[in-house]
């Protein structure tokens, strides 16, 4: 349980989701990895694909293209895989590729 979760992007603010030990199993079998980010780096992710790709994305959709931009920049790049980024409503299959934001 994730006392006082605190974060502008509501759709990831659940203190204790349903399915927890399910989603880690899942996370630990398949050698995926999680990520974090802050309240500015999804808001800068929320305005570069705004500016780029004219796309105003939700703080939660900017949160997935956020990680899917790290991943691309160190850990796909460097093991030469393809991934996704699981998004609460789907599957990002691509970041804003024309994003000039850092991590």
């Amino acid at each position: 349980m994730w006392e006082n979760a605190a974060t502008f992007a509501a759709g990831l603010r659940v203190p204790k989701p349903y399915g927890d030990y399910i989603m880690l199993e899942i996370l630990q079998e398949s050698g995926g990895v999680t990520l974090a980010f802050s309240d500015e780096v999804i808001l800068a992710s929320l305005q570069d694909c705004a500016k780029n790709e004219g796309i105003f994305l939700s703080p939660d959709g900017a949160a997935a293209t956020a990680a899917y931009d790290h991943l691309l920049k160190t850990i796909l790049a460097a093991a030469g895989s393809r991934g996704a980024v699981q998004h609460r409503r789907g599957v990002e299959v691509h970041g804003c590729h024309s994003r000039s934001g850092g991590d």
